[in-house]
């Protein structure tokens, strides 16, 4: 694993190459195994259970635990937690070949995506602050793509770290340092930074703490 600091807060991230990672069903429980049958592709529900495999292989490394006794719920917002040690953040990302998972004792979130392949502007429109828009649109067409993923990649962890997920659209706020994010009463500040990918793809990680 790597360590990341961030706004002061030590994160540990770890890359995992999916096709590398073994299948061991018996360790995910009830609610992964509903969640990898939905999948109707046999590679996506593969992919979908070596993440998770390997968020419960680092979890128990990290722990002393083994991976299929760790206890992962949900809270009331949806985001996933470990229900016998609050205290201990994750998060877990996947895209194609690629997992990213993050560790830490604050809010945290990380995406990697592979590069939009058809960055069309109705998409970007979903995804960019008016003012990002612009901009984007400015840009030469052949940085249109690498951009926009990065820009959805780093919303998308800071929405996961302030656990608001898609509630919060990711056109109402601009990509700053730090970045203030408001849901229903509570107002969030969330630190950010980009992460080095695999090729072809981007990556972001953020934390987030109540304002």
């Amino acid at each position: 694993m790597q360590r990341v600091v961030l706004a002061g807060r030590a994160v540990d991230v770890a890359w995992v190459d999916l096709g590398k990672e073994p299948l061991r069903n018996d360790w995910l429980d009830d609610a992964e195994h509903a969640r990898a049958q939905r999948f109707i592709k046999s590679d996506l529900r593969d992919r979908f259970v070596a993440a998770h495999c390997a968020l419960r292989r680092i979890l128990s490394t990290k722990l002393d635990e083994p991976p299929h006794q760790i206890n992962i719920v949900r809270d009331s917002f949806g985001k996933p937690q470990l229900g016998d040690h609050p205290a201990l953040q994750f998060n877990l990302s996947h895209s194609e070949h690629y997992a990213l998972i993050a560790l830490a004792d604050v809010a945290v979130g990380v995406d990697v995506e592979h590069l939009i392949a058809a960055p069309t502007e109705a998409l970007a429109s979903e995804v960019l602050h008016p003012v990002e828009f612009a901009h984007w649109k400015s840009l030469d067409p052949a940085q249109r793509r690498t951009r926009l993923t990065e820009q959805w990649t780093t919303k998308e962890a800071a929405l996961k770290a302030a656990a608001t997920g898609l509630r919060v659209s990711p056109a109402s706020f601009e990509i700053a340092s730090p970045m203030h994010i408001c849901f229903e009463t509570v107002r969030f500040q969330v630190a950010w930074c980009p992460l080095v990918a695999p090729e072809e793809y981007a990556a972001a990680l953020a934390v987030a703490e109540a304002a």
